[in-house]
């Protein structure tokens, strides 16, 4: 439970990624219209990192926005992971997974994908997936700032790579 928390955490810490449209902005707070699905997607997403009820997030608004045929790579990859978070706040880690990866091959940047990706696939117990994931996000913020988001970032990556360790061990016993 502790550690699960600890992922949701720095999940919470640096992510909520936006889309950004190509509709017009009158189109902005219209439900059906890309830039009106985004908004209700992001709103969704706020609601799921500050830890609403399961029963209150759905990821209906994530997947009419990427329904919209004038969306950018950068943008469908944003809204994958919009969704993935809102997986993965409801408890659907299969489906969270693998909204992040699609986020993850769209993306042209390591970035917060990587690390929510990472996340959800050591809490499903594929650690090499993990720290694949881990390493790169690190590496890509490496000269950037050090934070307390680094050195849990840099922790679970460890418990991770010591897991792949352990399960080694125990397949050849």
């Amino acid at each position: 439970q502790e550690m699960t928390m600890n992922y949701l955490r720095t999940t919470i810490a640096v992510v909520c990624v936006f889309a950004g449209t190509t509709a017009g902005a009158e189109d902005a707070a219209s439900p059906g219209t890309l830039n009106g699905d985004a908004d209700q997607c992001f709103a969704e997403t706020r609601k799921a990192v500050a830890g609403a009820a399961v029963s209150e997030l759905s990821a209906a608004s994530c997947r009419r926005a990427l329904r919209h045929d004038p969306i950018s790579r950068q943008d469908r990859s944003a809204m994958l992971h919009n969704r993935g978070l809102i997986q993965q706040a409801r408890g659907e880690l299969e489906k969270a997974r693998a909204s992040f990866a699609h986020a993850v091959r769209l993306s042209t940047t390591v970035d917060v994908r990587n690390l929510a990706l990472a996340q959800v696939a050591h809490r499903q117990g594929d650690f090499e997936l993990a720290v694949e994931q881990y390493d790169l996000w690190i590496a890509a913020v490496a000269d950037g700032p050090t934070s307390a988001t680094l050195s849990t970032v840099v922790a679970n990556r460890e418990i991770a790579a010591a897991s792949i360790g352990t399960i080694d061990v125990a397949s050849r016993q």
